[in-house]
């Protein structure tokens, strides 16, 4: 499913753009939030000496797991805490990953399985914008309450500064448009209706006229991530449904993916780390 935004007869009035600063320290903000929280948690949980010790037990898991240090504090700040002091998930079956055919790639001869998480979202980017035929774009990844950037691709300084974290709570309709199906927005410049002045200036300032979203959903269509394509001219048409057929077999393909390293990566995780803080010299796992 696909729609397209059109221009409103009358935009409503902007408000004022944050500044470089301003987005500089709410975005260091809202990446250590997450980091501190973790760390208070498993300070109480395991009766650690300090922050410091949790925040080791942390890099520890990400570094082993090869999952980003804010990724594994996002599941513990959300995840139940463990049901035991041998085992934080006892009887979990480990899956194989999903096929993602779509991405026309695979670094080990057809063996998803050795694909790193990284490499992954990149691919993921670059076979949409391949597909979409757009000269730059990104793909967030949902954690939390928000979409954070993960790669992007010709697209200037203020975009990152400005979508570095899509929240709901920025009555952002760039994140709430790609939540369910496609959505083709063919110019830009009139798109002020649902964005606020600062996203609004940032897209164009970026350099983008027109955008195509394409969100990453799993089997139970629960949003993983967006894809957003972004044109430096505005988009005489929508894409053509050849390009909309393979673009939701891939984000399909991709938010299963996605789906699969939450559930059994970032896990494997929060297995060591449980295993690492129950054997620290202090007192045992107290749920």
């Amino acid at each position: 499913m696909s729609h397209t935004v059109s221009a409103p007869s009358a935009p409503s009035a902007p408000s004022s753009p944050a500044t470089h600063a301003e987005l500089a320290v709410r975005n260091r903000e809202i990446a250590r939030r997450g980091i501190r929280d973790a760390t208070r948690i498993l300070a109480g949980r395991y009766r650690l000496p300090d922050r410091s010790a949790g925040f080791t037990l942390l890099r520890e898991a990400s570094q082993r797991h090869n999952v980003k240090l804010h990724t594994v504090a996002d599941a513990i700040n959300h995840i139940r805490a463990p049901a035991s002091a041998r085992a934080w998930f006892p009887g979990r079956a480990r899956a194989a990953p999903p096929v993602a055919t779509a991405l026309h790639w695979n670094p080990v001869a057809g063996r998803t399985r050795d694909w790193q998480y990284g490499d992954f979202t990149k691919q993921v980017l670059r076979q949409s914008l391949a597909v979409a035929g757009a000269q730059g774009g990104s793909v967030h990844v949902v954690e939390s309450d928000l979409l954070r950037l993960e790669h992007q691709h010709n697209l200037d300084g203020p975009f990152s500064d400005c979508f570095a974290f899509v929240r709901d709570t920025d009555s952002l309709s760039y994140r709430q448009l790609a939540s369910t199906s496609q959505v083709t927005v063919r110019d830009l410049r009139h798109a002020g209706h649902f964005l606020d002045a600062g996203p609004h200036t940032a897209l164009l300032r970026s350099g983008a006229r027109a955008c195509h979203s394409v969100p990453l959903l799993d089997g139970e269509r629960r949003l993983m991530g967006v894809v957003w394509a972004h044109y430096t001219r505005p988009l005489p048409s929508t894409l053509r449904d050849p390009q909309l057929m393979a673009l939701n077999t891939l984000g399909t393909q991709a938010g299963a993916w996605l789906s699969w390293h939450r559930r059994t990566v970032v896990l494997d995780a929060l297995e060591h780390l449980h295993h690492l803080a129950t054997h620290y010299p202090s007192a045992p796992c107290t749920g």
